[in-house]
């Protein structure tokens, strides 16, 4: 994955935006990659792991988590690149 980008049509007031990863290898290897408050931010983009790539396993998945309680419009676009 190169990123995931994260847009909210105003800020929300008390909701947690994560990202994790759900590994297929098991629930020991589970991780949360990310977790961001978005409640009252200025700015509503969110962008994560534009730094480097991540590599993922083929039957891994990745749960891209926002309750949003508020009823914003959101959009989510992941970036990635398939290892060959």
């Amino acid at each position: 994955m190169l990123e995931a980008r994260l847009h909210l049509s105003a800020a929300a007031t008390q909701e947690n935006y994560t990202i994790t990863l759900d590994s297929a290898l098991g629930a020991d290897f589970d991780v949360v990659l990310a977790t961001h408050a978005m409640a009252g931010v200025a700015n509503v983009d969110d962008v994560w792991g534009i730094n480097e790539p991540r590599y993922f396993n083929a039957d891994d998945e990745l749960i891209f988590a926002f309750p949003n309680t508020d009823g914003r419009t959101f959009g989510l676009e992941v970036k990635y690149r398939i290892r060959r």
